[in-house]
């Protein structure tokens, strides 16, 4: 077995005593490792939110083939990429790995994917909200019904139920049971 094999193992060991998750660990040992960067392509001009796409490296050679993903804004991939993907006669936005793994589904906020704030975007998992960071790792689980971004180191987040009220173009959450979190999932006062 090879050295970071090893390395794996014995990470997991010790995180797990810090309550840290195995999918966690494989992402972070995952992205030490020299990735290549993949860049995406299209049969059109000029890449557009929903052409077909391709990621080819930096030699040239087709990694992710043309025909599964659409473009979604990610015009490089490393850690991960935004796409969609036709699953179940409906297009899903997603995030991918580059051996096409689904990490998680993208909220749309504003007629796009998610922005970063505090240094995590919004993500679901069955229908559930959590957070990634920018290397694609879930670090706040999928648990939340509804959950704000962060700002200021604070997220509001619920696990009761939600009733969407829409109002214009505008839409409010409401909730009986609020609290806030900061970026590590714990909650504040």
């Amino acid at each position: 077995m090879n050295r970071t094999y090893y390395l794996f193992l014995l990470l997991l060991f010790f995180v797990q005593q810090k309550g840290v998750t195995q999918e966690q660990v494989y992402f972070e040992v995952q992205s030490n490792n020299n990735f290549q960067l993949l860049h995406a392509v299209c049969k059109e001009e000029y890449l557009q939110y929903g052409v077909d796409i391709a990621y080819l490296n930096q030699q040239g050679d087709t990694i992710i083939p043309f025909g599964k993903y659409k473009f979604l804004g990610s015009d490089t991939l490393r850690y991960y990429a935004d796409v969609m993907h036709f699953e179940n006669g409906k297009w899903r936005w997603v995030a991918i790995d580059q051996q096409q793994r689904i990490l998680f589904d993208l909220f749309s906020f504003d007629n796009g994917p998610d922005d970063f704030n505090n240094g995590l975007r919004r993500i679901k998992r069955n229908g559930l909200f959590g957070f990634a960071n920018k290397k694609g790792q879930i670090v706040i689980p999928c648990q939340y019904t509804f959950a704000y971004y962060f700002n200021e180191g604070v997220a509001k987040v619920t696990k009761s139920p939600v009733k969407f009220i829409k109002s214009g173009e505008y839409t409010s959450v409401k909730s009986k049971n609020w609290i806030y979190i900061n970026t590590k999932g714990e909650k504040v006062e």
